[in-house]
């Protein structure tokens, strides 16, 4: 499951009068141990990327009139963290715990006798991400795919890799809660690990500058991938394992045709022929929606 570690500390090297609250949930306001040399604190923290993003409350019950300190956009994983305070500082570490072998609530792990990932029990092969998957958006919030909605302004990037929100046109499976096999791609870079669970045939970047993409099932272990780390930084990242899954799917649409699904560099496209024909078959639909009709898009699913 996806949780994470805080822990507090007196002094700056975060060595003296330890006090850790461990397996602490995501998405949801957490009270925090602190021990009796610190006054109460609670927490509402996710992991995209496997990086601590959120808010850190002075007071229980996250407050939003209390004193907070952000923990935004960086690799806090062994650093030792100030939260400066009208009253007293105190110092703190922050670690997301995300076992590569669990692939959490909505992902159930799959097992095949082949290299192929088999389609779902009904039959379909979806061209999609998973509906557990996290993308970040421009108000700083995150939200899961499963929680997108056309108009909204979500982590994407230019042609250089170089970091910009881009409006969401169209969000297809958007009712559906059926499942189906994809592939949860766990990836490194530097201190930072995480994974992004796509389909087969979804295309996730594969350079640092142009529009180069390789489909999901090319990638195994040492494969190169493109993430996104410090918030806004694009690193080179290798595929450390891929695991089969069963899944919820949506697949988000975005007016720059890229995404940033779980910290990884992708695209809203798949792998059915030539990029430049992809996208260009989708500008009848951005008029549309530039068109205010929507409601005809809802029927592309």
């Amino acid at each position: 499951a996806e949780v994470y570690t805080l822990c507090v500390y007196t002094d700056e090297n975060c060595s003296e009068n330890e006090q850790c609250t461990t397996d602490v949930q995501v998405r949801q306001c957490n009270d925090l141990e602190t021990g009796d040399a610190i006054d109460a604190l609670s927490a509402e923290l996710t992991c995209p990327a496997n990086v601590p993003t959120g808010t850190l409350y002075d007071g229980n019950g996250c407050d939003t009139n209390a004193q907070t300190t952000e923990i935004s956009g960086q690799d806090v994983s062994t650093g030792c963290l100030i939260f400066e305070r009208a009253t007293e500082n105190f110092f703190y570490t922050v670690k997301c715990n995300v076992d590569e072998d669990d692939a959490g609530p909505d992902e159930e792990p799959i097992e095949t006798d082949d290299d192929d990932v088999p389609e779902d029990a009904d039959g379909d092969d979806e061209i999609c991400f998973s509906g557990a998957s996290s993308v970040h958006l421009q108000d700083g919030s995150i939200k899961r795919v499963d929680e997108i909605n056309t108009g909204d302004m979500v982590e994407s990037y230019d042609i250089r890799g170089k970091q910009m929100f881009s409006e969401v046109f169209l969000v297809q499976h958007k009712d559906s809660n059926r499942r189906q096999a994809m592939r949860r791609i766990s990836y490194t870079a530097g201190s930072v690990s995480g994974h992004i669970t796509v389909s087969d045939l979804h295309l996730v970047r594969a350079s640092v500058e142009g529009d180069k993409f390789v489909r999901a099932a090319a990638l195994s272990e040492g494969s190169v991938i493109f993430v996104r780390v410090n918030g806004k930084d694009t690193v080179e990242g290798r595929v450390s394992g891929v695991q089969r899954v069963m899944t919820t799917y949506r697949n988000i649409h975005t007016m720059n045709d890229r995404i940033v699904v779980d910290g990884v560099l992708a695209s809203s496209a798949a792998d059915l022929g030539p990029y430049w024909m992809l996208r260009a078959a989708l500008l009848p639909l951005k008029g549309l929606y530039r068109a205010g009709l929507s409601s005809v898009l809802e029927r592309c699913d």
